[in-house]
């Protein structure tokens, strides 16, 4: 028998993680919803995407010209 562990220990810390009701607040439930709102926006933005190939380049051009715009601004 393996002198380092006691079963006793091992039942214990077992039972205690069983025992225990997770409960929620309010705020772990809204940051959960909103979550997985998040995710399914990017799931339906990336369809999208893949369906119209422009959308891709209209984004990065869009990218491009605020970039551009941000750095003439600030040199004057």
């Amino acid at each position: 028998m393996n002198k380092g562990i006691s079963p006793v220990g091992i039942n214990f810390r077992a039972n205690k993680k069983t025992a225990g009701k997770i409960v929620k607040s309010s705020i772990d439930a809204y940051y959960d919803r909103e979550l997985a709102h998040i995710k399914k926006q990017k799931l339906e933005k990336d369809v999208f995407q893949k369906l119209d190939p422009g959308f891709q380049m209209e984004s990065t051009k869009n990218k491009i010209q605020i970039t551009i715009e941000n750095m003439l601004g600030k040199k004057e």
